[in-house]
């Protein structure tokens, strides 16, 4: 998984350097990504509110904090591939 992972934020930083548009598959895959983590994020903050400072309380908040970095470079490198954003803003 990390080798995948770094394979595609390599494959995703070559392009954005260079300027250039990034295809669909990689936006549709990043959204993908995006989505998968915050559905983990979600269920893992429910977990903290329940368990608090238990032992799986506790995973739960490191798991959090690895997956909201994960998202936060995720959403940079979809903004930095010029991949365009579905949703509207009110």
């Amino acid at each position: 998984m990390k080798l995948l992972r770094t394979a595609f934020t390599f494959a995703v930083l070559t392009n954005s350097i260079l300027g250039i548009k990034a295809e669909p598959v990689e936006c549709d895959y990043m959204q993908k990504i995006m989505n998968k983590l915050g559905r983990e994020m979600a269920v893992n903050r429910q977990i903290v509110a329940a368990y608090g400072d238990s032992e799986r309380g506790i995973e739960a908040s490191q798991a959090l904090a690895k997956q909201t970095k994960d998202y936060r470079l995720t959403k940079k490198q979809y903004q930095k591939s010029f991949c365009e954003d579905s949703w509207s803003r009110d």
